[in-house]
C-alpha cells in the first residue's frame, strides 16, 4: 500500500511541477505580462494548497478513499491540456481544476501512508514524500525536453501513461491484500467522531498548530521561492524553459534526497534535525545568485537537501499533534503552509523584479529558512509520539 501511494505521489507531483519552468512561457502564450502570470501562480497555489484543507475536513469525517485516484485523474487531464489554453480564462480554469485534483489526493493519501507504519510515522512519510520529490525532480526535466523537441501542445499525449497507471492503481486498491492489511481498519477509526469538529480540534492545540503553520510557511517560502526566482532569473523572456529546468530540478532532487534520508533517522534525532538543517540551508540559499553552471546546480541541490530533510518530520509532527484529525493535520503541513508561502512568493518576486533586485529574493529565502529553524524551539515536545499517533 505504501509503495502504491508513493508511486501515485510521483505521478501527481510530476504533473504539478511541470509548471515550475513554464510560467514565463505560459505568460507569453496567453499574452500576460510577468505581473499577470504571477497572479496565475497565486491562483495555482490557492487551489493546490488551501483546497487541501477544505477537502481534508470532509475526508476526516466521511470515507473518501476514491480521492486517491480521482484527484490524480483530474490533475493529469488538466495539466496535459495546458498547451491548448489560448486565453486567460482557459488557463485559469485548467489551473484551478488541476490544483483541486492535486489537493484532493494529498490529505487522504498522506493519512493512509502514515497509518501504514503508525509506530514509525516519520519513516512512512519519508517513503511517501520520496515519491513526490522524485516526481518534482522529473517534472521540470520532462517539460523541458518536451518543449525543446516538440511543443507544449504535445504534452496532451502524457495522459496515456498517466491514466494507464491510475487504472492499475484502482485495480490494486480493490485487492484486499494490497500492502497494509491492518492499516485499513486503523484508517476507518482514525476519523472524526460525530461530536467532534475540526474547529474544536484546532482550538485545543491552537498555539502549537499556529506555530507549526508559521514554521512550515517560512520553510515553504524558501523551498518554493527558489524555483520560481530561478525561472525568471535564468530565462526572463520565457523562450526556453530548458535553461532553467536543470537548476529547478536540482532543487527538487535535493528536497527529495533530504526527505528520503528521514527514513534513517531515529525518533530522538528528528527534533534536533528539524531546527539545525534549515539554519544550515540559510547561507547556501543566499549564495545561489552568485553561482553559475554546475556550481549553481550543486548549491541549489544542497539547499534543497537541507530543507527537504525536515518536511516529512513536520508532516509527521502535525499528525501526532492532532491524531483524531490526521487528514486535516496533513493538509495544514502540506497544503496551508504551501498556500501561504505560495501566495507570498509571487508578490515578492514581482516586487523585486520590478525594482531590478531579483537577487535579493535569495537573501529573503535565507532569512526565512533561518527563522523557521529558530522557531522550532517553541514547539512542544510530544511524549511517546509513536503511541500517540495510534
Amino acid at each position: 500500500m505504501l509503495i502504491l501511494l508513493a508511486a501515485t505521489h510521483f505521478l501527481v507531483d510530476s504533473a504539478a511541477l511541470i509548471l515550475a519552468p513554464l510560467w514565463p512561457l505560459l505568460g507569453n502564450q496567453v499574452q500576460l505580462a510577468n505581473g499577470g502570470i504571477l497572479w496565475m501562480v497565486a491562483l495555482w497555489s490557492i487551489s493546490t494548497s488551501f483546497g487541501q484543507f477544505g477537502i481534508a475536513c470532509i475526508a476526516d469525517r466521511f470515507p473518501c478513499r476514491w480521492m486517491i485516484w480521482a484527484g490524480p485523474a483530474v490533475a493529469v487531464a488538466c495539466m496535459s491540456c495546458l498547451g491548448w489554453a489560448t486565453s486567460t480564462w482557459a488557463l485559469a480554469g485548467l489551473l484551478c481544476l488541476a490544483g483541486l485534483g492535486v489537493a484532493a489526493f494529498h490529505p487522504e493519501a498522506a493519512a493512509n501512508a502514515g497509518n501504514c507504519l503508525p509506530e514509525r510515522r516519520s519513516q512512512a512519510m519519508a517513503v511517501f514524500a520520496l515519491g513526490g520529490y522524485l516526481g518534482q525532480f522529473f517534472g521540470p526535466i520532462y517539460i523541458g525536453w518536451v518543449t525543446e523537441h516538440y511543443n507544449l501542445q504535445s504534452l496532451v499525449w502524457s495522459m496515456i501513461p498517466g491514466f494507464a497507471w491510475l487504472v492499475c492503481l484502482c485495480a490494486l486498491l480493490r485487492t484486499p491484500t494490497s500492502g497494509c492489511p491492518r492499516a485499513a481498519s486503523r484508517l476507518e477509526t482514525a476519523r472524526l467522531g460525530t461530536k467532534d469538529s475540526t474547529i474544536r480540534l484546532l482550538s485545543e492545540n491552537s498555539g502549537p498548530v499556529s506555530l507549526l503553520i508559521l514554521i512550515g510557511t517560512l520553510r515553504v517560502v524558501a523551498a518554493s521561492g527558489v524555483p520560481l526566482s530561478l525561472a525568471f532569473l535564468l530565462d526572463p523572456q520565457g523562450q526556453n524553459p530548458t535553461e532553467a529546468s536543470f537548476p529547478i530540478a536540482a532543487m527538487y532532487f535535493g528536497i527529495g534526497a533530504g526527505g528520503a534520508s528521514t527514513f534513517f533517522l531515529k525518533p530522538m534525532q528528528e527534533r534536533r534535525v528539524m531546527w539545525i538543517l534549515p539554519i544550515c540551508a540559510s547561507p547556501v540559499l543566499m549564495l545561489i545568485p552568485f553561482t553559475r553552471d554546475y556550481w549553481m546546480v550543486l548549491t541549489v541541490g544542497l539547499s534543497g537537501f537541507c530543507l527537504g530533510v525536515t518536511l516529512p518530520i513536520l508532516i509527521s509532527y502535525g499528525q501526532q499533534l492532532i491524531p483524531k484529525g490526521q487528514r486535516v493535520a496533513s493538509s495544514l503541513t502540506m497544503g496551508v503552509t504551501w498556500g501561504a508561502g505560495g501566495l507570498l512568493v509571487p508578490l515578492v518576486v514581482h516586487f523585486l523584479k520590478d525594482s531590478n533586485l531579483e537577487n535579493m529574493a535569495f537573501l529573503l529565502y535565507g532569512i526565512c529558512a533561518l527563522l523557521s529553524g529558530l522557531l522550532c524551539h517553541g514547539l512542544p515536545q510530544l511524549v511517546n509520539p509513536g503511541s500517540r499517533a495510534q
